[in-house]
């Protein structure tokens, strides 16, 4: 009795591959028949789910291929084409994990289909597991040298994990083999755009675009290179072309989003408190608004207050400001102008504009210098609100990236104080990026005054030489940082050498790519993190960015 059911039972559901209610059913009757061992009828069924699924897929059905395979697996779990396919569906949908496991499924039911080496290593690298997807791609091109999409995959990668010489050389291999192959031409001006010679990357991707006005890596290339320089408008226009050829393109609807942000006014929002061993302590709150003008060009608006307090007094500090920045090719420009009201207990409120600027020049393409000046009080504590000190400062920075991973910073200005008395400072540091999420480096800064102040830090000569650590957190949807240092300072000419150390963190999560929540907190032991010197320092307050 058993045998004719059971045909009977194929017979009805046959075409019930494609729909959802029967095909449900049908699942459920191919599992529990697969728990009573091998049986031809349920083979046969199996064996038309998957060419009903196959012939979804070619129509480009993906929903009624997806149900077809995953009812032909209930007949055979083993079935390395419904796997694969289903790996591929789940990875279009950003479902990474699940595409992981479908293809590592497949994976052991057949150890030698190079496809499904490949998509394994294709879907790591959008999983950000950089390593393990450049060491399958690596093994694929050692086994396979002519395998053209190994290597272009391993090129890809090994750009993404800002290997960016060995992508270089990658690509640089694949275009000497085919001179006009697009996608690695394409790879090629990523690479430049990465290093900052955005120049260079859009001659590549102009190039590319004659050949293939279709060319959706170079129309999501020249986007990025044009948002990054604030023409929104512009990169807006061309990534609505990429879009058009191509409504489901990830990368291209990951610019438009980014694009829509950068026309939107953007607000950020924090408060924070802070304290030191000097017994200062203050709470802080400001709001700040920015948005696009007009091409490489956003104005700015913010405000804040500043509540201070020692044992001996209380005051407060009320700040606006308007400003705009401009970017054009390798220049920089920004400027603002702003007032403070300082009040102290029942003091007469003093009133006085600010003003600062600053100016960003990459000379070539490694090398970027800086020039800053501003014009502000002193007002970081109760006791110096009111004291009416205000800080001329002009400084200069120099940033080169040597390689890479390794930059070296340095810098150095001067300062005049309202009291006569004339401030030097110079730093130089050196960070080196190991892997993703770790950087190291030293740190090496000075400051002198021409006289000790009253109520700020002003020491005759102030150094301190330190090594830190950055490291880059990353769980569920939370992301952050956490650094560390450790060194030796001095506090005066004739003082002796101090143990200091700092430790700070960030944590915030991030959603509907604009906006943002983000605590922050600070302990340290250095004096420069004091406005008065203090031994001991310690600071935390949370922050919010939104798009209006």
């Amino acid at each position: 009795m058993s045998t004719p059911l059971r045909s009977r039972s194929v017979g009805g559901l046959r075409h019930a591959c494609a729909g959802s209610v029967a095909g449900t059913v049908l699942g459920a009757l191919l599992t529990l028949a697969a728990a009573a061992g091998p049986d031809p009828s349920r083979e046969a069924v199996g064996t038309e789910c998957m060419a009903s699924g196959d012939s979804a897929w070619a129509d480009g059905d993906h929903a009624a291929a997806a149900r077809a395979y995953r009812q032909a697996l209930a007949a055979d779990s083993t079935a390395v084409r419904a796997l694969h396919r289903l790996a591929l569906m789940a990875s279009w949908d950003g479902r990474l994990d699940t595409a992981l496991a479908l293809v590592r499924r497949a994976r052991a039911a057949d150890s030698t289909d190079v496809s499904l080496k490949l998509t394994e290593a294709r879907i790591l690298s959008w999983d950000n597991q950089l390593s393990a997807a450049a060491a399958i791609y690596d093994r694929l091109v050692a086994e396979s040298p002519g395998d053209r999409e190994a290597a272009i995959g391993r090129a890809r990668t090994l750009g993404w994990a800002g290997r960016l010489d060995e992508a270089e050389a990658a690509y640089a291999s694949l275009i000497a083999d085919a001179p006009n192959d697009l996608e690695a031409l394409a790879g090629r001006a990523q690479i430049a755009a990465w290093r900052g010679d955005t120049r260079r990357a859009i001659r590549i991707y102009d190039a590319l675009l004659q050949v293939d006005p279709d060319n959706l890596t170079a129309l999501v290339g020249v986007s990025r290179i044009h948002l990054g320089q604030g023409r929104s408008r512009l990169a807006r226009a061309e990534i609505g072309r990429a879009i058009a050829l191509d409504p489901n393109h990830r990368e291209a609807r990951e610019v438009e989003r980014r694009i829509a942000a950068s026309l939107r006014p953007q607000v950020d929002a924090a408060i924070g408190w802070g304290e030191d061993s000097d017994r200062n302590s203050n709470w802080w709150q400001s709001v700040k608004s920015s948005m696009w003008l007009g091409p490489g060009v956003r104005g700015f608006v913010s405000a804040g207050v500043l509540q201070a307090f020692d044992p001996a007094r209380r005051a407060s500090r009320q700040s606006e400001e308007v400003g705009v920045g401009w970017a054009v090719g390798a220049i920089e420009l920004t400027g603002g102008l702003g007032a403070r009201q300082l009040r102290t207990g029942g003091a007469e409120t003093r009133l006085l504009g600010t003003y600062r600027g600053t100016a960003t020049v990459r000379v070539v393409r490694p090398l970027a210098v800086g020039l800053g000046f501003s014009h502000a009080p002193l007002d970081e504590t109760a006791l110096l609100i009111g004291r009416g000190l205000d800080l001329d400062a002009l400084d200069v920075n120099l940033e080169a990236r040597l390689g890479e991973r390794l930059t070296v910073s340095g810098g150095g200005g001067g300062g005049g104080v309202s009291d006569g008395n004339r401030r030097t400072s110079a730093l130089l540091s050196v960070d080196r990026t190991i892997g993703r999420d770790l950087s190291v480096g030293v740190l090496a800064r000075g400051l002198a005054f021409d006289r000790r102040g009253s109520g700020y830090f002003s020491p005759d000569l102030f150094t301190v030489f330190e090594v830190r650590a950055r490291r880059a957190i990353a769980f569920a949807s939370w992301t952050g940082a956490l650094r560390a240092g450790v060194g030796r300072q001095q506090v005066g000419r004739d003082a002796a050498g101090q143990f200091e150390w700092q430790l700070d963190g960030r944590l915030g999560r991030s959603w509907k790519t604009l906006n943002r929540f983000e605590a922050f907190a600070q302990f340290s032991t250095s004096a420069l993190n004091s406005t008065t010197g203090a031994y001991r320092y310690r600071s935390a307050g949370v922050s919010l960015t939104f798009g209006l």
